[in-house]
């Protein structure tokens, strides 16, 4: 009896506690916020009208609640859609590729948009061809249920659906009229800064930072229009993922602050004034500031190039083109302002040019400038002396480097004391058909550059051999 009587009591306590904390509103209040996740990402990110939006939560609804981590048909089925079996596989492999929770709200909506894109274009079409109208949520819903969530007995269950998103969801979500939900409250500041000219209607008050649960909130979503607003290429969902991280990242860069991705009270002020000031870095035009200069240098040394610009986050990719080609080719490894290379004779002639690239995917070219390099005027191949038949074709070849070359071969027969010009031989290679004149007879090559230097190559002997025929 004793036992019984503190069952009771116990009981009773348990009975006054529990209703004291208000946990349907907490569970309320947490299906309502994924509602607004979902809402806001099918507008604003899919395009979708109200009326579309709404077929597609009743779907939520019906397969998970709104519980990402919803599990449904013996483990095979999960998430707000109920991704089931290798569609879930599918799911979790596109996450990880693009470094998405699979368990958030942000991963799961970013693959249902790549399925509907990807593997599901009709559906997607239909969606984005309904009426904004009660029969349109209605529609929607039952298309969706129909040909995406494909469940047992779908006749009945995507009318079921379809009243849902018209009877339910639309008579909610329509005075929206297709817009993403607005902030419509003030997060108050525990912050103690002295900048009072600096308010929002949207203040600090906790840090936000890239979490396996992704963050989710009105802070984030008016901090990612205030990046957009200064330039930056960001998606305002409200979401706190990789992709805004690295915008943050690129802001924190360019105004000198800790580049760790993480929004604490300074990130958040300078974001916040900047964007009201409208002096942000992020906000400067894209523009060459520096044009590169042509450069003149020795074969083997090294060239530099330089260019200068104003923007925000910028990135540098320089291109060349060699003498003779029609395309440009973007030169590895040469990504920063200033680059150099240690030049060859090939460079003669090349022209050079940077791509640099803001931090919003906009991109400028610099001006292109020539290369021009000193090649040293040398014989790298000394004509051969040679033996011949008397009649037979006798043949010379001189190798040099420089640039603009010309060639004047000269000759001196035996018994001679001075070097003859030979007519019409002014090339590398030369060649006439021997005489009895030619034996014992020495041929050499003048060589001279476009600056007038001149270089004479070693003499090489004729030796003919065989029968000479005199020449009459």
């Amino acid at each position: 009896m004793v036992r019984i009587k503190r069952f009771t009591a116990a009981l009773l306590v348990m009975l006054f506690v529990a209703a004291l904390v208000p946990q349907t509103q907490v569970f309320a209040g947490s299906v309502q916020t994924t509602q607004i996740q979902v809402y806001n990402y099918l507008v604003g990110n899919l395009g979708f009208n109200t009326a579309a939006a709404c077929g597609l939560m009743a779907n939520a609804e019906a397969e998970s609640g709104f519980n990402v981590m919803d599990i449904g048909d013996g483990n095979t089925s999960f998430g707000l859609f109920q991704w089931h079996a290798g569609r879930k596989s599918k799911l979790i492999n596109f996450c990880k590729e693009k470094k998405l929770n699979y368990q958030s709200v942000e991963g799961q909506l970013k693959y249902l948009e790549y399925e509907l894109k990807k593997s599901y274009k009709n559906v997607y079409n239909y969606l984005k061809s309904v009426d904004n109208t009660a029969e349109g949520a209605y529609k929607a819903g039952y298309h969706f249920c129909y040909y995406f969530e494909i469940p047992s007995n779908r006749e009945v269950k995507s009318a079921k659906r379809g009243a849902l998103a018209r009877d339910t969801y639309w008579k909610k979500y329509s005075k929206y009229n297709g817009k993403q939900i607005p902030v419509t409250t003030k997060v108050s500041t525990s912050s103690t800064s002295s900048d009072k000219s600096s308010t929002s209607s949207v203040s600090y008050t906790r840090k936000l930072q890239v979490k396996s649960n992704c963050m989710y909130g009105e802070d984030i979503l008016y901090m990612q229009k205030c990046l957009k607003k200064l330039g930056y290429k960001i998606d305002a969902d409200g979401y706190y993922g990789n992709g805004t991280a690295t915008v943050v990242k690129q802001l924190q860069k360019a105004n000198g602050l800790k580049v760790d991705g993480i929004v604490g009270a300074d990130t958040w002020k300078a974001i916040v004034s900047k964007s009201s000031s409208g002096n942000a870095a992020a906000t400067t035009e894209l523009k060459i500031t520096q044009q590169p200069k042509a450069v003149t240098v020795d074969s083997g040394k090294s060239a530099t190039f330089t260019v200068k610009a104003s923007g925000n986050g910028l990135s540098y990719q320089w291109y060349t083109k060699k003498a003779g080609q029609s395309s440009w080719t973007k030169w590895a490894g040469h990504t920063t302002a200033t680059t150099s290379a240690n030049s060859n004779d090939s460079w003669d002639g090349m022209q050079v040019r940077c791509t640099v690239k803001d931090s919003s995917g906009k991109q400028v070219n610099s001006n292109a400038v020539k290369v021009t390099v000193n090649i040293p005027l040398a014989i790298t191949q000394q004509p051969k002396s040679i033996t011949i038949n008397c009649s037979d074709t006798g043949k010379f070849t001189v190798k040099a480097t420089g640039k603009k070359l010309s060639y004047q071969w000269y000759i001196k027969k035996a018994g001679e004391s001075t070097w003859t010009k030979w007519p019409g031989h002014t090339t590398a290679t030369t060649s006439a058909i021997s005489n009895t004149s030619w034996n014992g007879m020495q041929v050499r090559c003048v060589i001279k550059d476009g600056s007038g230097k001149q270089v004479t190559s070693k003499a090489a002997k004729v030796t003919l051999v065989g029968n000479l025929v005199a020449v009459g």
